[in-house]
């Protein structure tokens, strides 16, 4: 039975996002869905079983996991303005959790704090320092190779202002649990504008007859892609497609001439790529 299914069950039941006394409540969560229900509708044999299935949220040493799931108050959290949620999912069998977090945790800075929400899924607080993915990547296939894990990892923005926190971890949540499957590595910035703005181009002809003209041309999805990874610059993109800027160069002239847009421009660089990524 998944965790949403309890609502049915248990018509009392509630939501995370829902104000509701969490202390009078059994706090239950899968790593996605987080409900509450309320002690005077469970029986004792009900309780132990709704633990044994999904686990008792309970982290009284985690200041954060009390804010971010248990929705207590954040006086206790300090310099909430100078921090950043990176979330993780490790599926793997019998291996060490503890010991997983632990390894994962030293390749980060400054540590604040971090835990497991469920048997899979987790946060790490980190104070706001710049995360360089491509050592982060590194991390996770070492992770992977020596606990026999396959790791998902998203890095959230940083948290400029302590009341947008719960509303910015629901959206990072929802973020990493739609692009996940895609990458084992994604950062709140590179899916924000294919995400949110999609809906902007839904209903644009002239984004449909781009999108056709992409959709055979797998080539040229590869170059949009790389092409925004470098913000334009054509020096930097033909090196991580292994070709020479020469070579770029003309890939680029004969895409306008067939269409009309310059992806050296930033502008329609961002336009191309917001295509690209919805297609």
């Amino acid at each position: 039975m998944k965790l949403i299914d309890l609502l049915k069950v248990y018509p009392t039941a509630m939501l995370e996002k829902s104000q509701v006394g969490l202390d009078s409540c059994l706090v239950l969560t899968d790593g996605i869905d987080t409900i509450a229900i309320p002690n005077d509708v469970l029986s004792e044999s009900e309780r132990d079983l709704l633990e044994l299935m999904y686990g008792r949220q309970e982290h009284s040493n985690s200041p954060w996991f009390n804010r971010l799931i248990n929705h207590q108050d954040t006086t206790n959290l300090a310099d909430v303005e100078s921090c950043r949620l990176i979330h993780f999912e490790v599926v793997g069998k019998n291996f060490d959790k503890q010991l997983w977090l632990e390894t994962f945790e030293s390749g980060f800075i400054d540590v604040v704090d971090d835990f497991f929400i469920s048997d899979k899924s987790g946060i790490v607080v980190v104070r706001d320092e710049v995360l360089d993915k491509e050592s982060i990547s590194g991390l996770i296939n070492a992770l992977d190779s020596d606990f026999n894990t396959k790791t998902s990892i998203f890095l959230g923005t940083p948290i400029l202002q302590r009341i947008h926190l719960d509303a910015l971890y629901e959206e990072e949540k929802t973020l990493f649990n739609l692009f996940k499957h895609q990458q084992p590595l994604t950062d709140y910035l590179s899916v924000y504008t294919p995400h949110f703005l999609s809906k902007l181009t839904q209903d644009s002809t002239t984004a449909k007859m781009l999108a056709y003209r992409l959709a055979n041309d797998q080539e040229m999805q590869e170059i949009i892609e790389v092409m925004w990874q470098a913000q334009g610059n054509v020096s930097l993109a033909a090196g991580k497609l292994y070709i020479h800027r020469n070579t770029l160069n003309h890939k680029l002239d004969k895409f306008i001439d067939q269409t009309g847009f310059n992806l050296r421009d930033i502008h329609q660089l961002a336009l191309l790529y917001l295509i690209e990524s919805n297609m």
